[in-house]
């Protein structure tokens, strides 16, 4: 071990490896090749020629998330899951582990977080806006927490909530009727409430969504670059919205008077075409691939001077790449990537240029490109 973590101000050691001695045997497993000869030159300066290198084996990470996807485990590694889990069930490790815990959630009520607009969790349940943000995050917590096998390190949704003062009783009750009354001052200085919607992209699964934040006067037009840049879309193509039998869009005037007319997407704003909660329409991207999106008016907000740009206050899996077919091509996609036997594997790697990851999204890189478009 060494001595503190440069992501965890409150944990007090970082695990480098794990050494077990078996008879005459000393086996070290660490998982970097630094690592590795750092552990051989410490074995050699101590040990000198009384130990002797018999083997070394290097595994892949990608092999072992291939293993883990197909369910593939070998003896080995079935011992170390079990050892592991033995050894994360003993009373002393499990009163380590949730005393880390506490201490990084404690950590966590005091540090920016990008969601909440670079506030403090604290901070942010000083306003109606933040704490809607601060109740979203909490839901998203008490949702994960149950999804996950580490429930050691899931926060105690229900301190949080204490320390926050976001608890139901007399007391948030008195803070709430505070809060009002700073709202109807912010009324009069912008009575443009903020809208959350829910984008999903129809057919996904798991599905692709993504949940934002935005004034309900935002034009159609700059919802459109939210969309591109929360979803990670490129741009690359046309685009439109519907809502019931009308197209919003940009109209052309060489097809006026052939087919459904399209409304400029320039003069209309969210509140306009989904006055209430609950309401839905749709964004169609790239009308050769036909990738639609559901929207979903999830909250209607009250006004928040502070905020100044769209914010994305959580999503899941990864963008598809752009021009793959549509949700039938992209499905297709992820099972010949799995595949490295599929006669299609090494050309469609080499047309991709990288990796994919389906289940990979990141919110601050999502939050990092909203943060250049107006509110």
């Amino acid at each position: 071990m060494k001595k503190g973590n440069e992501n965890h101000r409150s944990w007090d050691n970082t695990i480098l490896g794990t050494i077990a001695i078996e008879g005459g045997k000393l086996i070290v497993d660490v998982n970097s090749e630094k690592r590795s000869e750092a552990i051989r030159t410490e074995i050699a300066k101590r040990l000198g020629d009384d130990a002797v290198l018999q083997d070394s084996v290097s595994e892949s990470v990608k092999e072992k998330f291939a293993q883990m996807k197909d369910g593939v485990e070998s003896p080995e590694q079935q011992q170390q899951r079990e050892e592991q889990a033995a050894f994360s069930a003993l009373p002393e490790v499990q009163a380590l582990m949730k005393d880390m815990a506490k201490k990084r959630w404690d950590e966590w009520l005091n540090e920016p977080v990008p969601v909440l607009m670079g506030k403090t969790p604290r901070q942010a349940a000083k306003s109606v806006a933040g704490r809607e943000r601060l109740e979203a995050l909490l839901i998203d917590f008490e949702r994960s927490a149950a999804e996950t096998d580490k429930a050691a390190f899931a926060p105690d949704v229900t301190e949080l909530r204490r320390e926050l003062g976001m608890l139901p009783g007399v007391e948030n009750q008195k803070a709430a009727r505070k809060r009002k009354s700073s709202v109807n001052e912010v009324l009069e200085l912008d009575g443009t409430p903020l809208y959350q919607l829910k984008i999903t992209l129809k057919g996904s699964d798991p599905p692709i969504w993504r949940r934002v934040l935005v004034r309900s006067d935002m034009p159609l037009r700059r919802l459109h670059g939210v969309i591109q840049r929360v979803m990670g879309w490129t741009d690359s193509h046309l685009h439109r919205f519907i809502v019931g039998d009308t197209y919003y869009g940009t109209p052309d005037p060489e097809m006026m008077g052939f087919g459904r007319q399209t409304l400029s997407e320039k003069r209309y704003t969210v509140a306009e075409v989904a006055p209430a909660v609950k309401r839905s329409f749709v964004y169609e991207y790239d009308f050769g691939d036909g990738w639609e999106h559901k929207i979903v008016v999830e909250k209607i907000l009250p006004p928040d001077p502070e905020f100044q740009h769209p914010i994305c206050l959580a999503g899941a899996n990864a963008c598809p790449p752009e021009d793959c077919g549509g949700i039938g091509g992209y499905n297709e996609l992820i099972e010949i990537l799995a595949d490295p036997q599929n006669p299609e594997h090494e050309s469609m790697k080499e047309w991709l240029g990288h990796d994919v990851d389906p289940a990979r999204f990141n919110i601050e890189i999502a939050n990092g490109a909203l943060n250049r478009l107006k509110a």
